[in-house]
């Protein structure tokens, strides 16, 4: 909000060791309300006025040993609130494990809600409302390496002809997050591939590394909440985020089973689909396995690896 970048911009001034601590917070908060806040036809005017996004930082920022004062903790509350998103994606081992911490290797097995892939182009169905009139799941599995520093996503039912009508639509595909931040989109019945994420793509988000195993830990515990889904029904433990407005929320049994996860406008899966945007998208687990995988297992498809396809964030 206003009030809190004035906040940061004082600090600042007073203290210019934090400039890059209140400019890195306050670049991520554009990003993150032109891409989920902004409909496309205010989009397309914040590009013909020429306005520019701009990139986001590497780095992480803390406040210096010793400084305890409200008005620096205060700014740091603020700038991790408005990275947070993107903390459960760069961040490895600084959160505390815990319970509900995933293990370093999973599969898993689920009902995916929402748009695949879901930074999809502002021509989608996403951007649609009847889409979220009548919600339906599809299939989806994962592979998840934090201690390779890869993820694989299957989903039964994937469309990326917002980018280019002749490319597949309603056909199965996965989700490779290479080591390096890349994100792939792999069409294996269509022999076809596009890069979604990447340092150089045309997206300001650049690269997205898969999500940390921490990425529970970072979030806030919410208490308990009797939960009612396709493969559970009965008490979780809730926890949830906010990112720059978006509303992350995750559920786990006492065991640290995930039992769901997701994204939208509230905390609530099935209020979200009242809203348009941030636009809902949510797993409901149905298995979730401890796994160690060989370490080959992890293999960029050929047809990816030469793809020149780009279908990157808008």
């Amino acid at each position: 909000s206003e009030s809190l970048w004035a906040q940061g911009n004082r600090l600042a001034e007073q203290r210019p060791h934090h400039l890059n601590m209140v400019r890195a917070g306050e670049c991520a908060s554009v990003v993150m309300l032109y891409e989920h806040h902004l409909p496309e036809p205010a989009r397309d005017e914040f590009k013909a006025l020429g306005f520019a996004l701009p990139l986001l930082a590497d780095d992480r920022y803390a406040p210096l040993p010793g400084e305890t004062d409200g008005e620096v903790l205060e700014a740091y509350e603020s700038y991790m609130m408005e990275t947070s998103c993107f903390t459960c994606h760069v961040q490895s081992s600084s959160a505390s494990e815990s319970t509900f911490t995933w293990p370093a290797e999973a599969n898993w097995t689920a009902n995916g809600y929402g748009y695949v892939p879901f930074w999809c182009s502002s021509l989608g169905d996403c951007h649609d409302s009847s889409y979220y009139s009548n919600p339906t799941p599809g299939k989806a599995k994962g592979w998840y390496s934090d201690s390779g520093g890869w993820e694989i996503i299957w989903h039964e039912s994937c469309d990326v002809t917002d980018w280019d009508a002749s490319w597949p639509s309603d056909s199965q595909c996965s989700e490779y997050w290479d080591t390096d931040g890349t994100v792939y989109m792999h069409f294996p019945d269509d022999d076809f591939c596009c890069i979604g994420y990447s340092t150089e793509a045309e997206s300001n988000l650049g690269a997205m590394p898969r999500v940390t195993r921490y990425w529970p830990d970072l979030c806030t515990s919410a208490g308990t909440e009797e939960y009612s889904g396709d493969f559970y029904n009965g008490t979780a433990n809730k926890f949830t985020m906010d990112a720059g407005g978006i509303k992350f929320f995750y559920y786990a049994l006492d065991d640290g089973t995930p039992v769901a996860q997701g994204e939208g406008a509230t905390y609530d899966k099935d209020d979200n689909w009242n809203y348009g945007v941030p636009f809902p998208l949510y797993h409901e687990y149905e298995s979730f396995q401890e796994t160690t995988f060989p370490s080959d297992y992890f293999q960029v498809p050929e047809v990816c690896a030469s793809t020149t396809n780009w279908c990157p964030n808008p």
